[in-house]
């Protein structure tokens, strides 16, 4: 497979994947297909027998739109929660770090009179096909004050899964701010990768294989800095930022629904709360196949921490056993 010509962007073989040698340390993950030929997505599904070593390699596309899906698509579906103004009939929407261009396809397609959307990136990872309301721009937004698009001008900005790409989170919170026009909204959503469990019978074997993933993830990413933590003073450094009237929802992403009760009791006029099911098959598609884990580590773990790919090859082997095996009592939030 010729993956220069794929990507049409320089690209660098490191372990066995390909990664964007133009971005440098800012996207340590790789941007590749590991399997020329996957099978749908239903075929995809492990059976609980199967062993592991028989599951076909993650794509690392189809990974990320896996876990947008699981963030985005679920009962009531929706791409967005603030209520948007138009402006001479639509509604002006930036999607930053627009990574393969799911999140911004689907908010143009819904109705291209009613919204005009631009997405930016470090790097050119978006499909050929766009429709005729959305643009992709190439921008370095996380080293840049100039992101080539209007200031207060987007009714909303929305930007998700950035953890371990942005070094300087004030700096990132006002260029975001500066984007926003009066009266809009500006929507993050992350993924906090630290396991939780609340099992005090967790399985050792697999208590160990994720202390050993977050640890060194967390170390790696702050050697490299570029921390994947979920910053605990986000509100704040939003509102140094410029930012008001600020919310927060936590979602938990069970790896096994049977397991764990929700965060809490949802209110008789909240909006349903996503199915802890599809949330939990969502993760398995993204998350539970060969590759899937070491997509994440392999770059970090072998620059910063010392691994081989071998080693990181086999803590990735026990974490895709986790996440399909029944009733892991592990997860993760959103």
């Amino acid at each position: 497979m010729d993956i220069h010509a794929m990507l049409n962007v320089p690209t660098v073989s490191i372990n066995g994947r390909e990664y964007y040698s133009s971005a440098g340390p800012a996207y340590p993950l790789p941007l590749d297909k590991v399997s020329a030929t996957l099978p749908s997505v239903q075929a995809r599904m492990p059976s609980r027998k199967t062993n592991e070593s028989d599951w076909p390699m993650q794509d690392e596309s189809e990974r990320l739109d896996f876990l947008n899906i699981m963030i985005y698509y679920k009962e009531p579906a929706q791409l967005y929660r603030s209520r948007l103004s138009r402006v001479n009939g639509y509604a002006r929407v930036l999607d930053v770090g627009a990574g393969t261009g799911w999140w911004a396809n689907r908010v143009a397609e819904r109705d291209e009179k009613a919204y005009r959307v631009v997405g930016i990136d470090v790097v050119s990872h978006w499909p050929p096909f766009r429709f005729n309301n959305l643009e992709f721009i190439q921008v370095n937004f996380l080293a840049s004050d100039n992101w080539l698009v209007e200031t207060d001008h987007f009714q909303l900005v929305h930007a998700a899964m950035l953890c371990g790409c942005i070094p300087d989170y004030s700096a990132f919170y006002r260029r975001l701010q500066r984007h926003v026009a009066p009266g809009g909204f500006c929507e993050l959503i992350e993924i906090d990768w630290r396991p939780r469990c609340d099992d005090p019978n967790r399985p050792p074997q697999e208590a160990a294989a994720f202390r050993e993933f977050w640890e060194n993830l967390d170390a790696a990413s702050r050697q490299a800095g570029r921390p994947i933590a979920y910053r605990e003073d986000t509100d704040a450094l939003l509102e140094q930022a410029g930012f008001v009237n600020l919310g927060h929802e936590q979602v938990r992403i069970l790896l096994n629904s049977d397991h764990l009760a929700p965060v809490s009791p949802p209110s008789p006029t909240a909006a349903a709360a996503p199915s802890n099911d599809a949330i939990a098959n969502d993760f398995r598609l993204a998350m539970g196949y060969r590759g899937s884990w070491s997509a994440m580590c392999m770059e970090l773990f072998t620059r910063y921490r010392g691994w081989t790919p071998a080693d990181v090859d086999y803590l990735d082997q026990r974490l895709v056993e986790a996440v399909n095996r029944f009733l892991c009592p592990f997860y993760f939030h959103l």
